[in-house]
């Protein structure tokens, strides 16, 4: 990707379904030893709702089975709880219970008794963590519906807080992750994942589309392309959005970067990013219900770090440019010096990269390895032209010198922090290495050897068999297939051979698209 590309990161809308199939009742508790009092309560509250919100009542009859059934149950709103059950004070125990056993500070808890002198009120209020306490005779219909309702909007503020807890502390999460990122693929996916994070906050009042997607446009081409996506777009990265978003999404996008603002609309944030070397970006949220502003404020801080990290990685991408641009100029130095010029270090590279994959490796290593497999022989700068260029087989003693560049490619790297640099150090001192324990430089065996080198072993061995050099002709590519499948368990980690084996033919096209 070129430092002008736009990329566009948004969450596309799904078709939309019944909103009141995902809204979520109030789940209550009833705790009483009187099945009339539960048949009472839940005829008065027949048809109650907060917020467009029902009820959800679950009856239990002592203050065992309550504790037992909020082990598992940990979102009730409110708790209707009896003082006398199976003892005086189970109530009172159980109120105890929740509070310092289950750790449970959310739930509201409405006491009722039928025995107050029992349970005197000043007393229980001043000892217990309840909400409120009231004597049965009392709790007529109109003032149960004044308690449930005052216990609700409590619990919904409590929820609040500790949604905005949970999202500013994400956020921080969030933006150390991102600013670790060191590419736009995965700057992208990292966006998408960590902002569902964010805002899935609480199922029961977030109801955010599990479908989303980064998409890019590169320079002269008239459409954008997905750059990555999850949910109904996994999968059909760096194909064009036209054949995928809706035209109301794509308009919107369109509208933020044309006004070149950030757009928050009743259920949709489009947002809107420059750098100082002119790339522009949009993120793209839609919800099925609108935003609040809380929402806004959370979408708003985590955007600026998200304006930050952009900067930063543009940055990170011209130092990687520069980087890179390093790598390749050691790289055909060494396809210079060496006794063989080819395109040996292109075709170690792409191969090590294709088995990475295959192996599920993560991006961010795939992407070192990219940068270092280039450098699986750089140590051979140490070694000598007669010995490097010699035409016929090297004497044991020159070939005692030529298995140094092992060790010299990891001095070379030896004392660098940079990630490239340490998986290149572990890649030119391993890739000779044996899984039998026979290879050099020191003799290491099976998963003692670093994965980065098991990989380019195959690849490098594979490329070098496959090419002509000085003292034989190359093999076919049936013969070092067969002979790598010989080597399983010897030469090769098996894993890695039976990943080549299933996938030698690809392999093979990589090789003839690199010289072709």
């Amino acid at each position: 990707m070129t430092n002008d590309d736009e990329l566009i990161f948004f969450k596309d809308e799904e078709e939309k379904k019944d909103e009141t199939s995902n809204i979520k009742p109030w789940k209550i508790l009833i705790v009483d030893d009187e099945a009339d009092v539960h048949s009472l309560t839940k005829m008065v509250l027949t048809g109650y709702s907060f917020e467009n919100r029902p009820l959800d009542i679950t009856s239990v009859y002592s203050g065992v089975e309550a504790i037992e059934y909020l082990k598992k149950e940990s979102d009730i709103a409110i708790i209707l709880l009896d003082v006398v059950m199976e003892t005086e004070d189970a109530g009172l125990r159980c109120v105890k219970s929740i509070r310092e056993d289950l750790k449970n500070h959310e739930s509201r808890i409405i006491l009722r008794t039928g025995q107050p002198g029992q349970a005197p009120e000043q007393q229980v209020i001043v000892n217990y963590d309840i909400n409120d306490y009231k004597a049965k005779t009392e709790l007529t219909a109109s003032k149960l519906f004044t308690a449930i309702t005052a216990s609700l909007r409590s619990y919904q503020y409590i929820q609040t807080i500790n949604q905005n807890k949970i999202g500013l502390e994400t956020i921080i999460s969030a933006s150390s992750f991102l600013f670790e990122l060191q590419s736009f693929s995965l700057f992208a996916k990292g966006i998408l994942k960590q902002l569902t994070s964010i805002l899935s906050l609480d199922d029961d009042s977030l109801y955010i589309n599990s479908s989303s997607l980064s998409a890019f446009k590169e320079p002269g081409t008239p459409n954008y392309s997905i750059l990555a996506g999850t949910g109904n777009y996994a999968g059909h990265e760096r194909e064009g959005i036209n054949n995928v978003v809706s035209e109301s999404v794509y308009k919107k996008l369109l509208n933020a970067a044309n006004k070149q603002e950030s757009i928050f609309n009743d259920n949709t944030y489009t947002g809107y990013f420059e750098t100082k070397k002119g790339e522009h970006t949009l993120l793209f949220l839609q919800w099925q219900r609108p935003l609040t502003a809380m929402d806004k404020e959370l979408i708003r801080v985590y955007a600026l770090n998200v304006a930050a990290a952009f900067e930063n990685i543009s940055r990170n991408n011209d130092l990687a440019e520069s980087q890179r641009k390093i790598i390749t100029t050691l790289s055909q130095l060494i396809d210079e010096i060496s006794r063989d010029n080819t395109n040996h270090v292109t075709n170690v590279t792409d191969i090590s990269c294709f088995i990475a994959e295959e192996l599920e490796i993560p991006e961010e290593e795939i992407y070192h390895i990219k940068m270092a497999a280039p450098m699986h022989d750089i140590g051979q700068i140490s070694i000598s032209q007669e010995i490097l260029k010699k035409p016929g087989k090297l004497t044991e003693e020159e070939y005692e010198i030529m298995k140094l560049h092992t060790v010299k490619g990891y001095e070379i790297f030896k004392d660098s922090q940079d990630p490239v640099m340490i998986t290149a150090k572990n890649i030119s001192y391993q890739h000779h290495e044996k899984w039998d324990g026979t290879g050099y430089p020191r003799g290491l065996k099976g998963e003692q050897i670093h994965i980065y080198g098991r990989i380019v072993a195959i690849a490098d061995v594979y490329d070098a068999l496959t090419t002509k050099k000085q003292y034989r002709e190359k093999w076919s590519h049936e013969k070092a297939v067969q002979y790598i499948e010989e080597e399983r368990g010897k030469h090769f980690d098996p894993v890695l051979v039976d990943i080549f084996l299933k996938n030698h033919d690809k392999i093979r096209g990589i090789k003839d698209n690199t010289l072709s």
